[in-house]
């Protein structure tokens, strides 16, 4: 049977996941750096001048953040792990 990997935004990854935008935000900006879960970003990469105090800036964007729901299902089996205490160091042993 094929499966559809749907992308979602950050709203409703949150909701896939159980969680409110704002806890899931935290989590994937602050905990995990933007690493986990995996993002995807479609579209373009552009760049933009900002001008504060007389100081001209270029700040790269990237458009559209995006979750695949593998990504997102993958992440969610880790932070059950993580919530029952289960160090990776233990399963090794």
């Amino acid at each position: 049977m094929l499966t559809v990997d749907k992308y979602h935004n950050l709203k409703e990854a949150a909701e896939y996941l159980g969680l409110s935008p704002a806890t899931f935000r935290h989590i994937f900006y602050y905990k995990n750096n933007k690493q986990k879960p995996s993002p995807s970003y479609l579209g373009d990469k552009y760049t933009v001048k900002k001008n504060l105090n007389n100081i001209t800036k270029e700040i790269e964007v990237t458009s559209l953040l995006r979750f695949k729901t593998s990504n997102l299902e993958k992440f969610k089996s880790e932070m059950c792990v993580n919530e029952l205490g289960i160090d990776e160091q233990e399963e090794k042993k």
